[in-house]
């Protein structure tokens, strides 16, 4: 029985790199959809410190899929958890985009104002639909955007 190779930890990063670019690219499109002037922000080696811009104003896209976590009860619950690059000292304002992911590929999006987020990460323990959190009255909402943007 041949035995499985250890995943390289820069595969793993690629494989990271490649679903949040796919992840951007949706959020670019939905942007350009909804009418915005969108532009990329990351440079051409995609280490820019945010993913994409509008009117010059930096915007962050993070998505994260639903995964199960166990309580300690034996039941397991549903979140999902946004790694987020810490811009405490980043003067710049920016804008954050979640894209919540579930099972059933539903897709909910979050439009927060970057001042508005805090800590490094963002966790959802709740369907997102249903999520009631501090950052529950940025869902669908792109009137926070409108005013960052247009501001």
């Amino acid at each position: 029985m041949a035995h499985k190779k250890k995943d390289n930890p820069n595969d793993l990063m690629s494989l990271r790199q490649e679903i949040g670019r796919h992840w951007e690219n949706k959020v670019f499109d939905l942007l350009r959809t909804l009418g915005y002037d969108v532009e990329w922000y990351a440079n051409e080696n995609w280490n820019s410190e945010f993913d994409l811009s509008i009117n010059g104003k930096p915007i962050e896209v993070k998505a994260a899929y639903q995964s199960r976590q166990s309580n300690g009860t034996g039941t397991n619950r549903s979140r999902w958890l946004f790694n987020l690059v810490s811009k405490e000292k980043v003067e710049t304002p920016y804008f954050v985009i979640l894209v919540a992911i579930d099972e059933n590929d539903l897709e909910t999006y979050f439009f927060i104002p970057g001042n508005k987020v805090t800590g490094k990460t963002v966790s959802l323990t709740s369907h997102p639909m249903s999520y009631t959190g501090k950052y529950s009255k940025y869902r669908s909402d792109t009137d926070y955007l409108d005013t960052f943007v247009y501001s």
